[in-house]
């Protein structure tokens, strides 16, 4: 609900993760130190981190599977999900497609 309100003409980018999962702290990692990866996601998105297990997600989110990540949009409908562990390049397509698409608001049809 805070990422909505804040929504400033930008796509969330909603990480679930849970805290025992060793793939979501690999995947974590990975963003933080990675300055460039960081500064575009921050740039570009409106970063939201959740674990299951400690936070409260919202019922319509699939909590079955860490990590999950999710592209949100204005009003919190999913436009784009992957599932499992990412590298820089898996982040970097998912990440850029998504960009995309909400610039230029396409259909997930032409993907």
């Amino acid at each position: 609900k805070e990422a909505l309100s804040k929504q400033d003409k930008k796509p969330i980018f909603y990480v679930l993760s849970a805290s025992y999962c060793e793939f979501c702290k690999k995947d974590m990692k990975l963003i933080k130190e990675d300055e460039k990866l960081s500064k575009y996601i921050s740039d570009n998105f409106i970063a939201v981190y959740e674990e299951r297990d400690v936070d409260i997600v919202p019922k319509y989110l699939d909590k079955e599977f860490t990590p999950i990540y999710y592209i949100l949009g204005e009003k919190g409908e999913i436009l784009d999900t992957v599932r499992g562990t990412q590298t820089k390049l898996g982040f970097t397509q998912f990440l850029n497609k998504n960009l995309y698409k909400w610039r230029n608001k396409w259909d997930s049809y032409y993907f």
